[in-house]
C-alpha cells in the first residue's frame, strides 16, 4: 500500500480553465474515478482505456475486475441501448436492517395531506422516539438511496429537516418510505444512448412551503441527451413576498448553474413549470418553453 501512495504523490493534477481543452486534444476522453482503493475507468475510445490500464500496472499493483457491475451500493445493468442504475441490493439490506421485510408494501411514499413538523400541539402521544439515532440512521440511508430513486426525493428532503428533533410520527413516515421501496426495490436511473447533444432544464418553485420559516423552495433538473444528469431542490435564502418573485429566483438559480456548466453550450431549452401561481401571473399560465442562447 505504501508503494501505491508514493506513486500517487508523484502524479501532478492540473485543473483546466472552464471550457478549455488540453493541447493536443484529439476528441477522445478518458474518465478516471478513484474511491479509496477502487478505480473506475470509462472512455470514448476502447484503445485509450487499454493504454491507461497498462500505464497503471507499471505504477501500481492493480487487479482488473472487468466490466463494472456494482459500486458503492449502486448496480449497473448494461443493455444494448441503455444503462440502468438501481440500488436493489442496498434497498433490501436497509429494509431488513429496520425489520420491515415482513411488512406490507406501501403504494405511495407519502400519505396525502401530511404536513411535517416537530412541534406537537394536538396529539399528546406523538412524543420524541426513545432512540433518536434510529431516525437519523434511517433518514441518512434514505438520502443515499435518492441518488437513484428520485421518486422519494421530496419526502426524504422534508424528513431530513428534523434530524435533531424528530417525533414518532416522523419515524413512522420514514418507515413508510422504506415500505414503499420494498414494493419496488429494483427501480433506478436509466441512461439511454443518444447522439443528440441537447440540454434541457426544467424549473419549478414552491411558494412558502416551509411551515416553520415560510421560505420557498427552488427546484430544477437538467437533462443532457434526454438523460437526467443534475438536479436540485433547496430552500431559498430569503422570504419572498409573492409567488412571482419566488419563481424568477428559481429560474435565475437554474440559469446561473447552466452558465457554469463545464461543456460548450450554445442553446439551452428551459421548461418553466408553474404549479398554480407565479408563471400564470406573469405569462398567462401553463407550461412555457424558453430557448436561451448562452
Amino acid at each position: 500500500m505504501n508503494e501505491e501512495m508514493e506513486a500517487l504523490n508523484r502524479w501532478v493534477l492540473t485543473e483546466l480553465p472552464l471550457r478549455r481543452k488540453p493541447i493536443g486534444f484529439s476528441g477522445s476522453c478518458l474518465y478516471l474515478l478513484v474511491y479509496v482503493d477502487d478505480i473506475i475507468l470509462t472512455r470514448s475510445n476502447t484503445k485509450i482505456i487499454d493504454d491507461c490500464k497498462l500505464l497503471l500496472k507499471t505504477k501500481l499493483r492493480i487487479k482488473d475486475l472487468g466490466h463494472l457491475k456494482y459500486f458503492l451500493g449502486i448496480e449497473l445493468l448494461d443493455n444494448n441501448d441503455c444503462l440502468v442504475l438501481p440500488q436493489r441490493k442496498y434497498c433490501l439490506e436497509v429494509i431488513s436492517e429496520f425489520d420491515l421485510l415482513g411488512r406490507k408494501p406501501a403504494i405511495t411514499p407519502l400519505e396525502s395531506g401530511v404536513v411535517f413538523s416537530n412541534i406537537n400541539d394536538h396529539d399528546s402521544t406523538d412524543s420524541p422516539p426513545e432512540n433518536i439515532s434510529e431516525y437519523q440512521k434511517c433518514v441518512g440511508k434514505l438520502i443515499y438511496i435518492t441518488l437513484t430513486r428520485h421518486d422519494i426525493a421530496y419526502v426524504v428532503h422534508r424528513l431530513s429537516q428534523f434530524m435533531h428533533a424528530p417525533l414518532k410520527s416522523l419515524l413512522k413516515a420514514a418507515f413508510r418510505v422504506l415500505r414503499y421501496l420494498k414494493g419496488r426495490p429494483g427501480k433506478g436511473v436509466t441512461v439511454k444512448r443518444n447522439n443528440d447533444f441537447v440540454i434541457t432544464a426544467f424549473v419549478d418553485s414552491d411558494y412558502a412551503k416551509g411551515s416553520m420559516l415560510r421560505k420557498s423552495v427552488t427546484s430544477f433538473c437538467i437533462f443532457l441527451r434526454n438523460n437526467l444528469i443534475s438536479w436540485k431542490s433547496k430552500k431559498q435564502s430569503t422570504v419572498s413576498r409573492s409567488s412571482a418573485e419566488v419563481g424568477y429566483r428559481a429560474l435565475t438559480s437554474c440559469m446561473w448553474y447552466l452558465l457554469c456548466f463545464p461543456v460548450n453550450i450554445d442553446v439551452v431549452t428551459v421548461v418553466v413549470i408553474y404549479g398554480g401561481g407565479w408563471w400564470q401571473e406573469a405569462n398567462g399560465g401553463g407550461t412555457y418553453t424558453l430557448k436561451i442562447s448562452i
